[in-house]
């Protein structure tokens, strides 16, 4: 948006202004421009002035309530189509597709009805929802073409950058200029739609054009398998790439997996054993290549120490007055 506006451009709004205050718009971008006061969209379009240099949102949730209010079943996907189309008319009536030099139609994300919605969660982000339509149209353009290209709706800013020849930002996504489709795409979303304090997402996928790798906290699943030539693993990779959280989850899964089978092994005893020592070798060999830190100093830690495979980077200790001392040869804190 202020990318827009340092260039001049007049920017037109119409979203839900419940919407807005929810943060749709970046600070301060909901009283810059033309904006609806209310969802009257006739009012809105009666009013509105297309600039030589403009920017137009209009956002649609009339297909969204339509399901909200029915129930997600057919007969409330007939309505909603219903419902967008009087819309459509009304935004027809009052401005041309040929004032805009680009027109842009898409949904941020698919549906499901009514007990699809109550399958396997990670089902959540298959074809239904996840693939959308899209129109894009110049105004050179006399007839509509259709393509199979695997895009996102994150494109259509990359596309935007092509368009202000803004050259200079990083950016996620694809401009839809360019003949060059993404190999896969990853997202991410929630189990769980209701609003919640600190809410994280909890459920990944890497798109393929014919295939998916679902990812919940604890399993995998593909589908169609053969479409992947990437381990589960290094699917993951991918992920974490992408997503910091999904990173951070890695992590701590592996610590908990660990202590899961601490937790588990009902053989342990009090002081070292075989069983013990056993997972001591299976900890050598999955921390290998990492730097490993030890609490503790005490006359316990020197006994167990005497029997651990593997070396000790650091050591730390509580007691202050052995800060800064040695430890099995180590400097420890």
């Amino acid at each position: 948006m202020k990318m827009l506006q340092d260039q001049g451009y007049d920017l037109n709004i119409f979203a839900n202004p419940t919407e807005k205050k929810l943060g749709l718009l970046p600070p301060g971008f909901e009283i810059i421009g033309h904006h609806n006061s209310d969802l009257n969209l006739e009012r809105y379009a009666q009013n509105l002035r297309i600039t030589d240099q403009s920017f137009t949102f209009i956002s649609l949730p009339d297909f969204h309530w339509a399901q909200d209010d029915y129930g997600y079943n057919k007969d409330a996907v007939r309505l909603g189509y219903d419902r967008v189309l009087d819309s459509l008319h009304i935004i027809d009536n009052h401005l041309s597709v040929e004032q805009f030099d680009w027109f842009f139609i898409f949904s941020d994300h698919g549906f499901k009805l009514t007990g699809q919605s109550q399958a396997e969660s990670y089902l959540q982000l298959n074809a239904d929802r996840t693939n959308t339509f899209m129109l894009m149209k110049s105004k050179q353009d006399k007839e509509l073409s259709l393509n199979d290209e695997l895009r996102s709706i994150m494109d259509i800013y990359p596309t935007i950058c092509e368009l202000l020849d803004v050259t200079s930002l990083q950016l996620d996504g694809l401009s839809l200029l360019q003949e060059q489709e993404h190999p896969l795409i990853v997202v991410e979303d929630f189990t769980s739609f209701y609003p919640q304090i600190n809410q994280q997402a909890d459920l990944w996928a890497v798109i393929k054009k014919q295939g998916v790798y679902y990812r919940t906290l604890e399993q995998h699943f593909f589908e169609n398998a053969d479409t992947f030539t990437e381990t589960a693993e290094e699917l993951d990779q991918i992920i974490a790439d992408t997503s910091s959280l999904f990173g951070e989850y890695l992590k701590e899964r592996i610590v908990f997996q660990h202590y899961k089978e601490l937790n588990e092994d009902n053989q342990r005893v009090q002081y070292t054993s075989g069983k013990l020592r056993y997972s001591l070798e299976k900890f050598q060999r999955d921390f290998h290549g990492k730097k490993v830190i030890a609490f503790g100093t005490g006359l316990y830690a020197q006994e167990q120490l005497n029997q651990f495979p593997y070396p000790i980077d650091y050591f730390v200790d509580n007691n202050a007055q052995r800060w800064g001392e040695t430890f099995f040869g180590e400097t420890y804190i």
